[in-house]
């Protein structure tokens, strides 16, 4: 049953947009990339390039986007009473609810997979000198996937709670738009979750948070359970009628 959920909502999510709008940050983030090797020349090419990708990718772009996709995957049944017929039908509330956050998060792992591959075009055609340092990309791309989950289980409960489209997104823009000077924080940085993403993706050596790697991955798995938790179960008691 829950593949025929998992289908329907597939279809009912605007797939063509969702896939364009998994393109726009990995593409912009690359094309900055090649400014990498002049702020750190200290650094190889590659690594560097990276960084100065990370930087405006996993800070800004990654949050915005799936914020975004988060909204367009519950446009439909905020239009028109959307909600009460989808729930009158013989389906569970776990199941739409799960098979929303499951396209969300395989969406932001699509975003994850172009990253690398544009940033990897990217020194490419800046004929980057070198070995590629394949352990370092990608640790931090999954690193960055597993950063998003207590996020995205955040932004999916705002997007099916507020039935504005342009609210969700505008809240999530307002949170997006100082994680890089929350990251900053060694006391605050690894416990928001707009700045986790980064966090986990900047390569190592160049955390500068006090926190350990794995009291960071307790905090992110923490607030998934809490987030996920807490959106599914206002989803399957509320009354929609």
């Amino acid at each position: 049953m829950f593949s025929r959920v998992l289908i329907a909502e597939w279809m009912k999510a605007r797939r063509g947009l969702i896939l364009g709008l998994a393109l726009v940050g990995p593409l912009i983030s690359a094309g900055m990339a090649s400014g990498g090797p002049d702020v750190h020349p200290e650094w190889s090419p590659w690594l560097a390039s990276y960084f100065f990708a990370v930087s405006s990718y996993a800070s800004l772009w990654l949050p915005l986007i799936s914020g975004v996709i988060a909204a367009v995957l519950c446009r439909t049944e905020h239009a028109g009473g959307g909600w009460k017929q989808l729930l009158a039908l013989p389906v569970s509330r776990s199941h739409v609810y799960g098979a929303k956050y499951l396209l969300l998060i395989l969406a932001v792992a699509l975003m994850q997979l172009l990253f690398g591959a544009a940033v990897l075009l990217s020194g490419w055609i800046a004929g980057h000198p070198g070995p590629i340092p394949w352990d370092t990309y990608l640790k931090t791309t999954a690193a960055g996937w597993v950063a998003m989950l207590p996020l995205t289980a955040l932004q999916l409960w705002a997007a099916w709670r507020w039935r504005n489209f342009g609210a969700a997104i505008a809240v999530n823009a307002v949170f997006t738009v100082p994680s890089i000077l929350v990251a900053n924080s060694a006391t605050l940085g690894p416990w928001y979750p707009w700045s986790q993403p980064f966090l986990a993706m900047i390569p190592s050596g160049q955390t500068w948070f006090s926190v350990s790697p794995a009291t960071f991955y307790v905090v992110i798995l923490a607030g998934f359970v809490l987030f996920f938790g807490g959106g599914w179960a206002r989803f399957v008691s509320r009354d929609w009628h």
